[in-house]
C-alpha cells in the first residue's frame, strides 16, 4: 500500500509498505525555493525513514477518517487543502480536504515523522 499527503504548501509525505511483514517507509518531499510559487517559501530538509509497524494502525485510521468526510472534500487544489492518493492492491483513491481543524491535526499528526 501508499499513503500519499501534500499539505497545503505542497510538501508531500509519503508512506508506503510492499509487503504484509516489510517495513513501513516515510519520505518527506519539500518544496524548494526554486519549486516555491512565491519563490521564498522552503519546505525544509527531505526526510527518508523507515517507521514502526505499530504505527500503521493509527495512520490507517486518519486516512480512513479523512476519506469518510465527504462533506470536507472539494473538486478544487488550493493553497491550504491537503491532496491524498490511497492506494492498496484493490483500489486507487484520490481526494483533495478542505482547509479544516481536522486537516490541521492530521498535518500536526504526520509532522511527527519528519
Amino acid at each position: 500500500w501508499k499513503v500519499t499527503y501534500h499539505d497545503g504548501s505542497s510538501n508531500g509525505y509519503v508512506f508506503s509498505r510492499s509487503s504484509s511483514n516489510g517495513p513501513i517507509h516515510f519520505e518527506y518531499i519539500p518544496v524548494t525555493l526554486e519549486r516555491s510559487s512565491s519563490g521564498t517559501y522552503s519546505g525544509g530538509e527531505p526526510v527518508k525513514a523507515s517507521i514502526h509497524v505499530e504505527e500503521e494502525a493509527g495512520l490507517w485510521r486518519w486516512v480512513d477518517r479523512l476519506d469518510a468526510e465527504l462533506d470536507l472534500h472539494t473538486d478544487a487544489r488550493m493553497m491550504g487543502t491537503g491532496a491524498f492518493c490511497i492506494q492498496t492492491p484493490l483500489y486507487e483513491r484520490k481526494f483533495v480536504m478542505k482547509r479544516t481543524s481536522l486537516l490541521g491535526d492530521f498535518h500536526a499528526y504526520v509532522q511527527k515523522f519528519r
